[in-house]
């Protein structure tokens, strides 16, 4: 149901008004006071509820001696009937001599006399108070900015008061809960365009009553109407979700800087002041078309304000006039159509394309898991239902194994030295809206499940609701127990003689949990708070702590022996735009599986009936019953032989965000091979069980170079990063102070460039002057042999043999700066052959492709393979010319090929 009416000055046309309950007069501006009534009704029942006191203020507001004041007439507090019963005398205070306007508590009041923000209990709306805007340009403006349509505008006479009604009335219990709502509201304003009225003590005006500001000096009453009504409600988790919630939004209205915002590169630095240096008769239009593009690009409000303060109009008017502009740039971008959208010219336009091809190594989709990955019961699962779905096959295959490793509970698991690892895991697919077909292949999953435990599918596996680890650990409380005396005689007032414990909450006797989050850029959003404990609690629930429980004094709740697993669906971009960095590098991240989707086919007519199904549900309900009924699981012989081998491998630390992601690799894998094995119905992990769990990894290493790219996690350093790829000539240190507005401190500076320089993602050129050397940065090629970070592979895709005994750090080393040496085309000449450990083996020297003449010496020995020589110069084996010393030929190559087995993992 929808209801629309123009308002038009103060004799409004309304349309759709029923059911009126009164027959009050005209009032002064000329309108009909019944269909102010029934206005005033709906936009309480809407509003509030029945029991809900409200309070009403009546201020007249009026100009004296330039000065604006305002004077309280009439304070009161009412049920929410009482203020519609109440509306005759209401009107009567906006008439002469008094002008008095209406205005009511947005938030329920608990008790009369309580007004201040401390005291409000319970929220029912978002809201925001547009200035001078009408109700479509409000619309225009939420539609813009990608918000929900709001369940009521306001028409307030001078602007758009906006409401965005909650499906579930919000408790405030803390000081945080308030702040959270205060934030909230900030936030909707700062995208909007809205007003400093984000407290919870808020009073709005009221519909179906004039707008009398200023009447006392002979201002005009105008119409204060209700121009857009619904009955949509809203998710509070979803509107927090779409909104970027700064720390300083609560109690400020000034529009603050982009939260994380970009240094402006030299770049565009320079296009700016060019195109605001050149004529143009509409310099306002210009000043503000330059600022959305900075504001676009990610530039914070100080830096753009110090690179245009001395153009244009800027220069003219100062500060004021750039925030105004500026504010209006961050909430109306202009569209292609807009008459001076021209100025976006080609520079800017460049500049996009400099950065996307800096990029583009990193931008192709991952390859497809291995066959290996679709081993057993899994893997026929998924070829049965792959011709019948759009689903990706490994959204499939990940989110069966996440599904049935929380179905089988906290039974099987492996142990690694004290601590055991449970069948709980959690995964985060990550495609495009809608085109990803994320929800379609959790569907597939659930339909298999509910058939084989019911119960677990409708009432362990929830949609959404990750806001706090304390209700987290609610979902699997143990029963909670009071404290209360026994008294002799009367229960009341009976002299105490002994305490017992009372249930007063029953808990939850099963402890398995499956959240599934189709909107998880929203609990990244919960995960940035200060003070949040929904980070440390799924750390400690993936480690599988015996206990749960947060130390809080308003939440008494534990959980003991909780089973809780993650399913997070996401797009690429909102996660990169999102993403606490913090969250990744504090372990939260690595405790996810990170898998890109997409759709595999295009079923115009959907999935048919698919044959056999049956069968291996059947077996599925066996592979449960059989996990339910184990304990620890071990590795046999050969599964024990292969782990040796990979260990080192996946231990092996990666640098950057990406390393962050991905540093659990050996507990990851263990419990997809835990999995496979209960899947196979077999008591121990065995050989075909870890390599397919292997092959899996792989994909998720994959998805995650794909997702993550070579963001380093340092936003001073992927900063700098950035400014040195647009700019292929260097940047001195001038230059890269320039990027931050000169607003980053030098050792800041200094530890970023180290951090660069010790991953092999910039280099260094020294030029002699007259005094001190002048140093320039250069930015190395995307995908480069040398990624840093002690690693022997240049990317994921090098084809390591799983036989090869593990490479030294000293190694590691010396392969680095022969590297290092290659890329500066100087002569050297490195000796490997000390770094045999038993010192056995005579070196073989390897001439480098396209290196004129340079020469390394490694030991082709077991101990150090050419083709991990070849990786790491980022070259094929084939292409490195073997001259043997000191043995015949060809023997290198002989002993070389002993050492390699028949098994390869792709890394």
């Amino acid at each position: 149901m929808q209801w629309q009416a123009t308002v038009g000055g103060s004799k409004g046309k309304r349309y759709g008004l029923h059911g009126n309950r009164t027959g009050a007069r005209m009032n002064t501006s000329g309108s009909d006071s019944r269909n102010d009534a029934a206005e005033l009704d709906r936009f309480l029942q809407v509003l509030f509820a029945p029991s809900d006191l409200v309070e009403i203020r009546v201020i007249e507001t009026y100009d004296e001696q330039d000065r604006k004041r305002s004077r309280q007439l009439h304070r009161d507090w009412l049920a929410r009937d009482q203020v519609f019963a109440q509306f005759d005398k209401l009107s009567q205070w906006t008439r002469a001599p008094r002008f008095g306007n209406i205005f009511f508590g947005v938030c329920p009041r608990p008790q009369r006399g309580m007004g201040k923000k401390a005291d409000i209990a319970v929220v029912r709306t978002l809201w925001t108070d547009i200035d001078d805007c009408s109700t479509d340009e409000a619309l225009e403006r939420i539609s813009r900015a990608r918000l929900p349509r709001p369940s009521l505008v306001l028409n307030s006479g001078h602007g758009s008061h906006c409401y965005w009604v909650l499906d579930h009335p919000f408790a405030i219990s803390s000081a945080s809960d308030r702040q959270r709502i205060e934030r909230l509201n900030a936030a909707l304003g700062r995208m909007i365009g809205g007003d400093h009225t984000q407290d919870l003590s808020r009073v709005l005006r009221l519909p179906g009553f004039d707008n009398v500001k200023n009447a006392r000096n002979g201002a005009h009453p105008t119409a204060c109407r209700i121009a857009h009504c619904d009955d949509a409600k809203h998710s509070l988790a979803q509107i927090e979700s779409l909104l970027p919630i700064a720390a300083s939004d609560a109690g400020t209205a000034q529009l603050k800087s982009t939260e994380r915002a970009s240094p402006m590169s030299p770049a565009l630095r320079e296009w700016a002041m060019t195109e605001l240096g050149k004529p143009s008769d509409d310099r306002s239009k210009r000043d503000y078309v330059v600022l959305c593009e900075l504001h676009a690009k990610g530039v914070g409000a100080e830096e753009a304000w110090e690179c245009v303060r001395s153009h244009s109009k800027f220069r003219d008017r100062g500060r004021s006039y750039f925030d105004t502009t500026w504010k209006a740039a961050a909430f109306n971008y202009p569209s292609e159509n807009d008459l001076n959208w021209d100025i976006r010219t080609t520079a800017t336009q460049r500049i996009d394309d400099e950065n996307r091809n800096a990029h583009a190594a990193l931008e192709h989709w991952p390859d497809p898991p291995a066959e290996a990955a679709y081993y057993g019961l899994g893997g026929r699962i998924v070829r049965l239902i792959e011709p019948h779905t759009e689903a990706d096959p490994a959204a499939i295959l990940v989110q069966l194994h996440v599904a049935f490793g929380n179905v089988v509970g906290r039974g099987p698991h492996f142990r690694v030295e004290g601590d055991r690892h449970f069948t709980n895991m959690n995964a985060t697919l990550v495609g495009a809206t809608a085109k990803g077909r994320k929800g379609t292949s959790a569907g597939r999953v659930f339909a298999l499940l509910s058939s084989i435990d019911n119960d677990w599918c409708r009432n362990r596996v929830i949609s959404g609701g990750l806001s706090s680890g304390e209700g987290l650990i609610w979902a699997v409380r143990d029963p909670i127990l009071k404290r209360e005396p026994v008294r002799a005689g009367n229960k009341q007032t009976g002299r105490v003689i002994d305490y017992e414990d009372v249930q007063i909450d029953a808990g939850e006797l099963d402890k398995r949990l499956l959240v599934v989050e189709s909107e998880f850029g929203g609990v990244l959003k919960v995960l940035a708070r200060e003070g949040n404990t929904l980070s440390p609690v799924l750390r400690r629930a993936w480690d599988g702590a015996d206990v749960l429980k947060t130390i809080t004094k308003n939440s008494p709740a534990k959980a003991t022996g909780a089973h809780i697993s993650i399913i997070g669906h996401i797009t690429r971009d909102e996660l990169r735009r999102n993403l606490d960095d913090t969250e990744i590098l504090n372990g939260l991240g690595n405790r996810f599986l990170w898998v890109a989707v997409r759709r595999s086919k295009c079923l115009p007519e959907g999935g048919g009936a698919i044959a056999g199904v049956e069968r291996l549900i059947e077996e599925l309900g066996a592979a449960t019953a059989f996990a339910r009924s184990l304990c620890e699981v071990r590795r046999d012989a050969d599964a024990r032989a292969l782990w040796h081998k990979v260990y080192p491998q996946l231990s092996e630390g990666r640098p950057g965000l990406l390393g962050a992601a991905i540093s659990r690799a050996e507990a990851q894998v263990m419990r997809l091979a835990l999995i496979y094995a209960l899947l196979d119905q077999c008591r121990e992990i065995r050989r075909p069980h870890l390599e397919a769990a292997l092959a899996l990894w792989e994909y998720c290493e994959r998805s995650a170079a794909y997702i993550f790219g070579d963001a380093i996690g340092d936003p001073t350093a992927d900063a700098i990063l950035a400014g040195l790829r647009q700019d292929p000539e260097g940047l001195d240190r001038a230059q890269i102070h320039q990027l931050f507005g000169r607003h980053r401190k030098a050792n800041q500076i200094d530890r970023a460039l180290g951090v660069l320089l010790q991953m092999g993602k910039a280099r260094i050129t020294r030029e002699e002057t007259n005094g001190r050397p002048r140093e320039r940065w250069f930015a190395t090629p995307v995908g480069s042999a040398w990624n840093g970070g002690g690693s022997l592979r240049p990317d994921l895709n090098s084809h390591i043999s799983l036989n090869s005994p593990p490479v030294s750090g000293a190694q590691h080393t010396a392969v680095r700066d022969f590297a290092a040496a290659a890329d500066s085309n100087d002569a050297a000449l490195i000796s490997l052959n000390s770094l045999n450990s038993q010192g056995a083996g005579s070196p073989t020297q390897v001439t480098v492709p396209g290196s004129e003449g340079l020469a390394a010496t490694a030991v082709s020995s077991s101990r150090m393979s050419m083709g991990a020589v070849g990786d790491a110069l980022g070259c094929e084996e084939s292409e490195l010319s073997e001259i043997s010393s000191g043995r015949p030929d060809g023997e290198a190559g002989e002993e070389q090929s002993e050492s390699e087995g028949d098994v390869e993992w792709t890394g």
